[in-house]
């Protein structure tokens, strides 16, 4: 078998169980030690056969992390981090409605924390958690705004 098949056959696998973002691929084929031009021949043959997307691993990716109550912000550093670029990410999240994100900002609140906070620090820290799931400023301002509300 020469070394495009195995390549081949190698990338396949792994396709197989799950999908792979182009740059995550590229790396795993390069742990197993082949040589760069045989991984872009090879990264390029799955791409026109459909067998790799990488908009079909962000749309999976995105669904995924929104599930576990991601916000925008985070989702978007992840893809940049596996090579996507800021025209396709931004592309990607289009995808989902703006609504979807306070929706699932309130939803994450409401479910870390089951209560309105009671003080300016409560306040904060529920903010902050907020943040770090990667919900924007305004994301976040929008569920305390309802609090009065309740």
């Amino acid at each position: 078998m020469d070394t495009i098949a195995k390549a081949r056959a190698q990338a396949c696998a792994w396709l197989a169980r799950c999908d792979y973002s182009r740059q995550a691929l590229q790396q795993k084929l390069q742990q197993r030690g082949f040589a760069d031009n045989v991984i872009e021949n090879v990264l390029q043959e799955l791409v026109t056969q459909g067998w790799q997307s990488d908009e079909r691993w962000a749309q999976s990716l995105i669904h995924s992390r929104m599930q576990r109550g991601y916000g925008p912000l985070r989702i978007c550093a992840e893809l940049k981090q596996h090579g996507l670029d800021a025209q396709q990410i931004t592309q990607y999240l289009a995808a989902h409605e703006s609504d979807d994100w306070y929706a699932l900002c309130q939803q994450v609140q409401r479910k870390r924390f089951k209560h309105w906070p009671q003080d300016a620090l409560a306040l904060s820290k529920q903010q902050r958690f907020l943040q770090y799931r990667g919900f924007n400023h305004e994301q976040i301002q929008s569920v305390f705004a309802t609090m009065d509300d309740e």
